[in-house]
């Protein structure tokens, strides 16, 4: 997942985490948003997956937070690890 997180601010101490919401083959590494696949994923079951991400910050004072969906087509499965990064999603 390509990001860029900006602090206006002089809140250094301040870290942003990503976090998946509801069912799905996929894992996000929390510190970097990094989506990759959890599981061997196939084609054949589904090629079409919807994802919500949940981007935080750490602020104890005035948190805020960030949604985007996220749509991911499986076109050329294998059976490996899967990392996913430029793709297009909707913020909220």
């Amino acid at each position: 997942m390509v990001t860029q997180v900006t602090n206006t601010n002089d809140l250094s101490f301040v870290t942003c985490r990503y976090f998946l919401h509801g069912e799905s083959p996929f894992v996000i590494d929390e510190v970097s948003g990094e989506i990759k696949t959890g599981t061997e994923i196939g084609r054949q079951i589904q090629q079409v997956f919807r994802l919500s991400v949940e981007a935080r910050d750490s602020n104890p004072v005035f948190p805020l937070n960030s949604f985007a969906n996220i749509t991911i087509r499986v076109e050329n499965p294998k059976t490996d690890v899967h990392i996913f990064k430029g793709f297009k999603g909707e913020g909220n």
